[in-house]
This record gives structure tokens, sequence and C-alpha cells, in this order.
């Protein structure tokens, strides 16, 4: 059992000794600094039903206790890079969200796998594998740092890569492990397999997930692939409204599942087969190389030792999870494969070592790696061989420092060589390691390669998707004024090109920005541009950055300037009055859109691919809210207030006090927004000048805007909330 306090929750152990349905002990077995919905989660037993797993937010404070992947975390992203353009999540770091194994008691507990953001739900396949449906940040949508929800294989020693802002790794990393499936844009909740329903063979194999904002549960087939799986989706249930929360199989063999959060109506399903009964499906054990990643991660414990050659041989499988699990396994001993390292000769054995030398390595030793990949011959190796040596180097060069200028130069040209690439993925990798090596050649490139970029749109599933970020329009519409996300990369990495700028280069940059603002992304989508802008003329010198100001591409979301007025007369509205007036009136959402912009909710609220970033997201309400829901949180809005928009009170030592978003969290000082309506203007504040800090009870949204509709208009605005296609 888990429960909330102020600032942590504490999983307690609950004792029933007479099995007469009422508890007589209860013990508190662990503490985690983490509440609410960034918090700690699911408690489910593991395979051999002696432990637990609990899964934790990225908003829960990292315990400090043994990991299955080695404490060494780091944000490992080379460049620097930006937090969220609404400072959502901007002191989070990693390892972001975590899987914890504790034992009944809480006397034994050990971090099982990290870089997850925000998995509310864990389940168990019949083979005893760990599978997770972690959450997307939608304010990221359209940038090439968007990761969609997605159903993760949950190992020993995971590390999936989570991280703050544009910080996020790619799938393709060498030192993380990518997703199963990718689900899309969505909120996730709850998961189970069917493995104890009485339906038939195919929806007892699948696995069961929820998404709250769309209102649907999936039904994921998965498939062994290698030591891993690969898996197809379908849409099992969906509704309007149908906020879905939780689920489970009934000893009756049918599905029971309720809907429901931030106080939204509550209400229990029984979903049951009907037809000839099935008999049960056969659960085949395990295929081989499952086994030797499972023996691997045997020793992905401190003091577990085993065979080093044995480890290394495995570094060079054709499997990638085999060759992630040697590598943990090998970092677990410390840094004592130097010699195997430089003597290796199979590619993979090189890079995986690689990984681990950079992890694990002094930084005396820095040259020795270097000059061990500088001796590969590219044109034997693969593209993803290629691109796993680029994130070696970023990886050496973020934890290590930089190489002898001798190494750099020959580094540089070596990558150089490959450089643009027809490989886009190559190409985003070359372009990061050779604007940290300040090649000469890396900036006239790069803007070449991003103007030349094609417009290649995120793997959305359209078929799952109707009404993704248009309130009702059809999603291919929007899909043709999609950003170029690929062309974004290469413009976030010249945020840290300071050299070799000419007027022309400068200018030539802001006309190809120019043509991505007014595309269609997320609620951060056009702050991240904004930023990416003001770091670009940041480091040019005054002749460039003079040409490229000349360059005017950012416009307004949101202006006050011919705002539709109301006609009134406007009334102090109740959710009883209003419910009632709005189901009684037939509304018009082309004027309740203009409504909308008259009492300021876009302002702050993201709709429709336009809008704030101060507020949540109220693009397709009506999958997860029914009108009383929509009605009582315009109404009541301090009545629940989601962890991503609370502001913050503090008060200082001297007497003064704030309040506002936290937008970025640095060493010394907190970056604060006490305008909600513009996060883009912001103070310092030095946190040794600080008393005390605590979340406000108080929404920004004030309770009153929809004071001054009068009947028709509140039924206008209503039918604009909630319309879909």
């Amino acid at each position: 059992m888990m429960s909330n306090y102020q600032n942590h929750s504490i999983i307690h152990r609950l004792w029933d000794k007479d099995n007469d349905g009422h508890f007589e002990k209860i013990e508190d077995i662990l503490k985690l600094a983490g509440k609410g919905e960034h918090g700690p989660h699911a408690i489910i037993q593991t395979p051999d039903k002696k432990n637990l797993y609990v899964v934790i937010g990225n908003f829960t404070k990292t315990p400090d206790i043994p990991s299955r992947g080695t404490r060494n975390w780091q944000e490992d992203t080379l460049l620097e890079h930006m937090p969220d353009a609404g400072g959502f999540s901007a002191n989070k770091k990693a390892p972001g969200g975590l899987v914890l194994k504790i034992s009944p008691d809480g006397k034994e507990k050990e971090i099982f796998a990290s870089g997850l953001r925000n998995t509310y739900d864990i389940a168990l396949n019949p083979q005893g594998e760990l599978f997770g449906y972690d959450s997307d940040a939608d304010r990221d949508a359209g940038t090439p740092w968007y990761r969609p929800t997605r159903i993760n294989h949950i190992v020993s020693g995971a590390e999936f890569g989570w991280r703050t802002g544009t910080s996020k790794w790619p799938d393709y990393y060498i030192d993380s492990l990518g997703a199963v499936i990718d689900i899309g844009p969505g909120c996730p909740t709850a998961m189970i397999f069917g493995t104890k329903t009485n339906w038939p063979a195919k929806y007892q194999k699948a696995l069961f997930a929820m998404d709250w904002t769309y209102g649907r549960i999936y039904a994921v087939h998965l498939e062994e692939k290698g030591a891993s799986y690969t898996a197809k989706q379908e849409i099992f249930i969906q509704g309007k409204p149908l906020a879905v929360t939780d689920m489970d199989v009934g000893p009756d063999g049918h599905m029971y599942f309720t809907t429901g959060g931030r106080r939204l109506q509550s209400a229990l399903y029984k979903v049951e087969y009907v037809g000839d009964n099935t008999a049960r499906a056969e659960h085949t054990p395990a295929n081989k190389l499952i086994g030797i990643r499972k023996y691997l991660e045997g020793f992905h414990q401190k003091g577990k030792r085993r065979d080093l050659k044995n480890s290394i041989l495995f570094t060079a499988h054709a499997d990638r999870n085999i060759r992630y699990a040697a590598r943990i396994a090998i970092e677990h001993q410390g840094y004592v494969f130097k010699e195997e390292y430089l003597n290796a000769e199979e590619v993979d054995t090189i890079l995986t070592l690689g990984v681990a030398a950079a992890r694990c390595a002094p930084e005396s030793d820095k040259e020795e790696l270097l000059n061990k990949l500088l001796k590969l011959s590219l044109s034997t190796l693969s593209v993803r061989q290629k691109i796993d040596l680029t994130r070696v180097y970023s990886l050496i060069f973020s934890r290590m420092g930089e190489p002898t200028k001798v190494q750099s130069e020959k580094i540089a040209a070596q990558l150089s060589s490959l450089y643009p690439n027809k490989n886009p993925m190559l190409n985003r990798e070359l372009c990061r390691v050779l604007v940290y090596l300040e090649h000469p050649a890396v900036l006239e490139k790069t803007i070449a390669v991003m103007e030349q970029s094609k417009f290649t749109p995120q793997e959305f599933k359209t078929d799952f998707i109707p009404d993704y970020y248009t309130g009702g329009e059809a999603f291919k519409d929007i899909h043709k004024n999609s950003p170029n996300e690929q062309g974004i990369h290469f413009a976030l990495m010249l945020t840290n090109q300071r050299k070799f700028w000419t007027p022309g280069l400068a200018v030539r940059t802001m006309q190809w920005l120019a043509t991505q603002y007014d595309k269609i992304g997320g609620r951060s989508y056009s702050g991240y541009l904004t930023e990416i802008r003001r770091r670009i003329l940041e480091n040019l010198d005054d002749r460039s950055r003079k040409a490229a100001v000349k360059v005017s591409i950012f416009k307004p979301k949101f202006s006050t300037a011919d705002l539709p007025v109301p006609k009134g007369p406007g009334q102090a509205w109740t959710v009883k009055s209003a419910l009632k007036t709005v189901s009684t009136l037939h509304g018009d959402p082309i004027n309740g859109e203009k409504m909308y912009r008259a009492i300021l909710c876009a302002k702050c609220h993201f709709k429709d691919g336009k809008g704030g970033e101060i507020g949540p997201d109220l693009n397709n309400l009506h999958t997860r809210f029914n009108g009383h829901d929509i009605l009582d949180a315009i109404i009541n809005p301090s009545s629940v207030i989601s962890e991503q928009f609370t502001n913050t009170q503090i008060q200082l030592k001297s007497g003064k006090s704030y309040m506002g978003q936290l937008v970025e969290n640095s060493d010394g000082n907190y970056k604060v927004a006490p305008n909600p309506f513009d996060l883009t203007q912001t103070i310092f504040i030095e946190k040794k000048s600080i008393l005390s800090m605590k979340e406000s009870p108080i929404s920004p949204m004030p309770p009153s805007l929809i004071n001054a509709l009068n009947p028709q208009e509140l039924a206008d605005i209503m039918a604009y909330l909630t319309k879909s296609k």
C-alpha cells in the first residue's frame, strides 16, 4: 500500500495475521521523496513472488540504494542543451523515473532500471518479463526530442534515456535500450496482461494498456525478437469520455476497469467475452537469447563476479540487448578490462567496452581510449556501428573532458569525411561531435544539411490518433503543417556553434528558422524556437548579429489586438447553473472559439495548434471530461491543480516574497516566472537568500473568467471545447 504526504510517499505493509479481513498491524517499509502525478506509483510482485517491484516517476528523488545498473548516472548529452521552454521539469536530472526491487519488509532494496519518464504501471508476462507503459511529454511534439508514449521492456540495469528538455536520448544510443513499440501521444495509466482472462488465446497473451487522455484501452500483441520483443497494437476499447484509470481481471475471468482521476466522475465497468470459450493459451518458455540475457543479468550486482573474458565475448554478440547486458555485468567489476579493450579486435567489443571505459576509467586513460577508436577503419563499419562510434566519442568527451589538440584534429578529420551522410540519424550525431570539436567546416555543412533536410513527420500512428492537436479537424491536415524535426535538430546543435559565423550564414540560419515558426507542434514548440534563435544570436559577432536580427521570424501566437468582446450580460455562474444552461442550449463552436479568445483562454492554454503554455492542453477534452467536469475545472480551478502548473511561493530572508512558476534550477539560483500570462518574463532569485519555499494552493487561473458570458455564449464556448470531428 502507498500513501502520499506533504513532500513524500510511504510504502506500508499491512498485516492480517488471522485472515479475518481486518488488519492488525501496519509497518512503514520504505519512504520515498516524491508524491503526486510524477511520484511513486504501482507495486507488483516479482516473478518469484518473493519481492516487489515499485515504479516511481521522474519527480521522485533517487533513493540512495544499490543499482542493477551502476550508479554513475550523468546527463551524457555532450553539448549544452535547453530545459523545457515552459519550465516544466527543468530541475529534474538523471536518472529520471525508476523501477525499484524491494523485499516485503523493505530491508533489501535496489534500483532495477532507470531512465523512464513517468511510468504509472508495470506488468509481468507469463515468462516473468517486466513491461511498462511510459508517458510522453506532449509539449515537445514536433521536435526531434519528442518521445511518444511507449511500451518498454524493463530489464535488469536498463537505462531508457529520459532527460529533461531537449536532452532526451534517442532510442538508437548504444548505452540505452529502445522501446518495444511507440504507441503515440496520450497519458498512460494502468497495464495488465490478459493471462487470467477467459477470452480467446490472442487476448490471453495480450498486454492491455490504458490511455487516460484519449479514453482508450490498447491491446498490445508482443512477439519475441532476439533477447527482447517487438509488438503491434490495436484499440481494444474506447469512449468519449472514458478517462480510464485502473483495471484487473476478476476471478470470473472478466476484465474490470475504472474511470476518473483529477476529480472526474468515477465508474466501474466490466468487460465480458461473449462466445464459445477457448482453451487456455500456451505460454512457451523464453527463447535461448532471452536465456543468455538473463544469465548475464545474474551478474548485475556489485561483487557478483564472473570470468571477464567470457563476459567480453558477449559484447560482440549480434543482439543489442545481450551486448547491453554484458556491458552492465562488466561495469559492475570496475575498470579491470583495460587490457581487453586495448587489445580487442571485434568492432562491437571495442565500441561496447568503449562505453564501459567512458563510464569507469580514470581521466588519465582518456588518450589511450581515443587512440583505440581512431584505429577503426570506417569503411568496415556498418551504419549502426558508425552511430555507436560517435556516441562513444560523445561519452568520453562529456565524462572525461576535451581531447588533446592532435587527437581533436584526427577525430574531426575522421568524422568529417562522413558528414554529411545519407543516414539521417548518423548525420545528427556527426553534427553533434563536430560542433563540439569546433571543426572549421561543420557550420557551413550543417546549415546546408538543415536547409536540405526533408520533412520527416514523426511516426504518429494516424489510424490511432484521429484528432491529435486539432480539437476535431482531420489529422492529415495537421500532418501537412508539422515541423521539420530533422532540421530543428541541426538548429539546436548550432546554439553551441561559436566560431566561423558570417553575416550570410547567420541570415540563412534565421531564414530557415522562419519557415518553422508557424508549424504546429506542442505547447512548448514556439518557446523552444525562440530560445534557439536567442542562443544563436548570442553567439554571433556584432556584424553577423546585426544582419541576422533583420530576419523577422517570430509572430505572436496570441495578441490582445482585435479581440472579440462578449455580448453579455454575464452572471456569476455556478457549476449547477452552468450545467443546466449548456444542457438546454445548442452551442455554436465557431462563436465558441471567439469567446474562448475573448475571455483570454488562448493566452494560457494550448488548443488547435496555437495558444499559451501556462495551463493544461485543452485538445481532446471530450475523450476524458464530461460537461460537469469541464465546468467545475473552469469555475473552481483551485480544486485540483496539476503539479505541472503549480505556482511556488518564495519567502526571502529580506522579507520580500514572490510567487510564480519555477522555470529553471541552476546551482546558485532559481529562475522564476512571476507573470502567469508570460513565462518569458523571468527573474533570478539566489538560493542563499531564500527563507522558505512551498507550493501554492491557489491556481494561477482566475475563477471567474466565464462570468462575462451570457447563457448562449457559455453554451458556445462549451461546444468549442468539446467538439470532435
